[in-house]
């Protein structure tokens, strides 16, 4: 019997864009093997967030050891690694101030029939109960009028994967984390600061004020919530990509790499 290729966002994407790499992946099953550095830093943030919801615990320094280890193994230069730690280190802190509960359900894995050729496979980072929540290590939030060509994708096919697993119709949210310590504004005037420090800290010095700031920064410099709200259009508008998706996917597997070239 023929193994199965599961269709996710990643993969529909990779259909739309590169006709080549999606031959050489899935039709001759040529897996690149080459170290990405983005692609370890957020291995290791999962790792600590699915550790959290399960333990309680973050166990950061055996899920950065394990990165620090793919990095060497990988001849990653000492400046590399040392960025990395870094940017998971800070995104950690910046994700505490969430104050989220621990999730019912972390790397919530749904695979749905699609038919004897296709799956659709979703997995998503934490589901609450009443609404699916995916994380997002970011340099710098995403403004509200980019936040649909850049998640609504992926986060339709989550709704979408959930409906036809429970028949639930629930909204889904993109918590995006900063992966750098959160700055204080050079702009802010003495009296903004006075606004944004405790009682006992109004009389501090500007510069007293920015390090109290900058050790306890405001929730809104750490992380940025978007919300995507359901309504019953996904299941026929995610019906129809997968079904364009599916008819790519079959077009492709007549040809040969030269033709695809």
């Amino acid at each position: 019997m023929t193994k199965k290729i599961n269709l996710s966002n990643w993969s529909i994407n990779l259909l739309k864009a590169d006709n080549v790499q999606w031959f050489k992946w899935y039709v001759l099953g040529q897996w690149e093997n080459e170290f990405k550095s983005y692609f370890a830093v957020w291995e290791c943030f999962a790792s600590c967030m699915d550790c959290r919801a399960k333990f309680g615990d973050f166990n950061s320094e055996y899920n950065l050891e394990v990165m620090e280890k793919k990095f060497k193994e990988n001849w990653a230069s000492e400046d590399e690694l040392a960025a990395a730690v870094l940017s998971i280190t800070e995104a950690l802190n910046n994700f505490t101030t969430l104050e989220l509960p621990t999730p019912l359900e972390s790397e919530k894995e749904i695979i749905v029939e699609l038919n004897d050729k296709y799956n659709l496979k979703v997995k998503f980072d934490a589901f609450y109960w009443d609404y699916i929540l995916d994380h997002k290590t970011v340099s710098i939030f995403t403004k509200e009028e980019e936040a649909d060509e850049k998640y609504w994708q992926q986060m339709k096919l989550y709704q979408y994967a959930r409906y036809k697993q429970t028949w639930e119709k629930i909204p889904a949210y993109i918590q995006e984390i900063k992966k750098a310590r959160a700055s204080v504004p050079a702009t802010l005037l003495k009296a903004d600061l006075q606004a944004l420090v405790p009682e006992e800290m109004k009389e501090s010095t500007v510069n007293d004020m920015k390090d109290y700031l900058r050790a306890h920064p405001l929730k809104e410099r750490c992380w940025n919530r978007i919300e995507f709200k359901r309504n019953d259009s996904i299941i026929e508008e995610m019906e129809s990509l997968l079904k364009r998706a599916m008819k790519k996917a079959d077009y492709l597997q007549t040809l040969t790499l030269d033709d695809v070239l």
